[in-house]
């Protein structure tokens, strides 16, 4: 006769059960999340340096708490706009370099939608150097939040162009940092922006289905 086992909430056999739940839907999360990265994409041109911001339009409407709706962008521009330019900022050698807005559009990506916002670009001191970053976007509504910073040739000339080198990334611990405009190493890092987002999302339903399968499954022989 088989041994029939325990499944008593203290119970060994119990506890790695829920503890193997918890790590999978946390696993999930983060997965999940990654799709909410903000970007700055700069262009350095000569003595000049193009700025554009693509950030997940989901998490600007939360920050300043309004609909995230494409249709309502327009409405509340102003208030997104100053939200980004007191969360993020460009210096060179301690002096700081105005962001001024000329242009904005939407961007829908498999991953979400996006609020583009180009700046005028900016005039740098020769020799380049001295130059920092500030990007302290959602991390307060959010810590697993990322900023990802990538440097583009001078020929990605298109306005949503995303080709370029990582070079840095923002996280709560790491709000300003350096950056060296053409001698940078490239990070690896997925940008998790295009190709593939239907099937990570089809992927996650299935993990996050799963257990609640093994969830429904456990308390069923719980109560049984």
């Amino acid at each position: 006769m088989l041994a029939r086992h325990s499944f008593h909430p203290t119970s060994p056999a119990y506890l790695r059960w829920a503890l193997a739940l918890l790590t999978l839907f946390q696993a999930s999360a983060v997965w999940c999340h990654g799709y909410g990265d903000g970007y700055v994409f700069l262009r350095p041109q000569g003595d000049q340096l193009h700025v554009r911001t693509e950030l997940p339009l989901s998490s600007l409407a939360a920050a300043i708490g309004t609909s995230p709706s494409i249709d309502q962008v327009d409405a509340h521009l102003d208030q997104y706009l100053a939200y980004i330019q007191e969360h993020l900022g460009l210096e060179q050698s301690r002096t700081a370099l105005p962001l001024l807005p000329i242009w904005h559009g939407t961007v829908r990506v498999n991953t979400g939608s996006f609020l583009s916002v180009a700046f005028e670009p900016l005039t740098l001191a020769q020799p380049v150097d001295g130059l920092e970053i500030q990007y302290n976007l959602f991390f307060d509504q959010d810590a697993a939040h990322r900023g990802v910073l990538l440097v583009q040739p001078p020929e990605a000339v298109e306005r949503n162009s995303e080709q370029g080198e990582v070079r840095l990334i923002f996280s709560p611990e790491r709000t300003r940092q350096a950056l060296d405009l053409h001698d940078g190493p490239e990070l690896d890092y997925d940008i998790k922006r295009s190709g593939g987002g239907g099937i990570k999302a089809l992927g996650l339903v299935a993990v996050a289905v799963l257990a609640c399968a093994i969830l429904a499954f456990t308390l069923g022989h719980l109560w049984a």
